[in-house]
């Protein structure tokens, strides 16, 4: 009820005020409604008597620096508008707070400092500054660690032992851990599947100073370095080795082996084969008339063998006959040890005629000199009228092939009238019904210098 007066009236003794019993009855309704609210009516509680919210009647006893009797439900809501600053007591607090969400937490500022015990949560973190981990950062349900802005991540806790300061992925020791052991900075795989190391194109394995040590090419070969210089380069069809290969007692070595220099016990090689690089076959097509006591240049007719009856190909380059006048040149095509052999059919049919042929050779493109080396054959016909068949064989050390070059020459004494020719393509002899061989020639590089 309202509060309730006593009419003193207007003034002393003027009969215009409360009976004594009005006034009476004013002061006990008056403390009838302090009873009821302070108390049970009849006595007084013990401290400050309130209602919650829902009209609830409740104690607050105590100083007020530590209320009793207020449970959490008997606290009415607070703005936390009204919470401006100041701080709280944790006396001021039940023993135990309900869970308290932040997702609608807006504007907050960085905090600084957080230290935390057991096991802490978070949604979402970021960390800018140096941030130190006592026990283990757990990141689950298929979240990530992501460093921007050219952040790292730093042990520096020591090493008590090899494996103290390490990113393990799955179960620790079990799966994958990078770590350094104070000598070596090791990636180990703790399972029997093995490791992968897989890029989108290529891969380079450096050492010392970023030097190449192994480069491995997407849909390419794979080159192994030895001190920055490649030594062995995989190809489609074998390998390539740059500089010498050496074979230990007992070795096998198989495939294609490419390189400047072999050395060691090959006795265990199997399946090699030698190999010429070069074989070329040169024959007279016809006749080549000799003028007697004339030098004469054999070659006027010469065709590589096969050209015309198909029964011989060239291996590699080939030798080259040029002319220059009544010369014919022959030029090699590469360096090295050349074996040079040839077959000569004359026919002398005047009596009295000596026939002389051999080669000459030039080391200056320029003067074919006799006296470098010469060979020749005599033959002495007498009757006239004889078919004769000449071969011969020299080995040519060849280091300049656009100044060394040789040349095949005849040369008839005797009778200056006498008829000579040298014979080409296939010939029947005067005295029977068989055919011969053209003349012709062979040339075989045996190896390099």
């Amino acid at each position: 009820m309202a509060k309730v007066g006593i009419n003193t009236g207007s003034s002393a003794n003027a009969g215009d005020g409360s009976s004594l019993r009005t006034g009476a009855n004013i002061i006990n309704a008056n403390f009838n409604e302090v009873y009821d609210l302070l108390g049970n009516g009849t006595t007084l509680s013990v401290g400050i008597v309130t209602t919650d919210n829902s009209g609830n009647a409740y104690n607050l006893k105590g100083d007020g620096s530590a209320l009793t009797g207020l449970t959490a439900s008997q606290i009415p809501d607070i703005s936390a508008a009204k919470l401006t600053s100041g701080t709280l007591p944790d006396a001021r607090f039940p023993a135990a707070l309900p869970a308290i969400s932040g997702a609608n937490l807006t504007n907050l500022p960085g905090i600084e400092g957080i230290s935390t015990t057991g096991v802490s949560y978070f949604n979402h973190l970021d960390i800018t500054g140096i941030t130190t981990f006592a026990g283990n950062v757990n990141i689950t349900n298929d979240q990530d660690l992501v460093l921007a802005d050219e952040n790292r991540i730093i042990f520096t806790n020591g090493f008590s032992g090899v494996e103290k300061d390490a990113i393990y992925w799955g179960d620790t020791g079990q799966v994958l851990k990078i770590y350094n052991d104070t000598t070596y900075s090791r990636i180990v795989n703790g399972t029997s599947g093995g490791l992968i190391v897989q890029a989108a194109n290529d891969i380079y394995i450096k050492p010392q100073g970023g030097e190449s040590g192994i480069d491995i090419y997407g849909d390419g070969g794979v080159v192994l370095y030895n001190d920055n210089s490649a030594k062995l380069s995989t190809l489609g069809t074998g390998a390539t080795v740059f500089g010498t290969v050496y074979s230990s007692n007992g070795a096998v070595h198989q495939g294609i082996c490419t390189a400047s220099t072999f050395s060691g016990n090959g006795s265990q090689l199997t399946s090699v084969t030698g190999g010429l690089s070069e074989v070329d076959q040169w024959y007279l097509t016809a006749d080549q008339t000799v003028t007697p006591q004339v030098l004469t240049y054999i070659g006027t007719n010469a065709a590589r063998a096969g050209t015309a009856n198909g029964n011989f190909a060239v291996k590699g380059t080939g030798m080259t006959l040029t002319s220059s006048g009544s010369d014919r040149i022959w030029s090699f095509p590469s360096t090295g040890y050349w074996q040079v052999s040839y077959k000569i059919m004359g026919d002398i049919l005047t009596a009295g005629i000596t026939l002389n042929y051999g080669w000459k050779m030039t080391t200056d493109n320029s003067t074919y000199n006799s006296h470098i080396q010469e060979s020749y054959s005599q033959f002495d016909d007498t009757i006239g009228g004889l078919i004769w068949n000449l071969s011969g064989s020299n080995m040519f050390r060849i280091t300049d092939i656009t100044n060394q070059k040789i040349q095949f020459w005849t040369w008839t004494s005797g009778s200056a009238g006498g008829n000579y020719k040298i014979l080409g393509g296939n010939q029947t002899s005067d005295t029977a019904d068989s055919a011969h061989s053209a003349s012709g020639w062979n040339f075989v590089k045996l190896c390099d210098i």
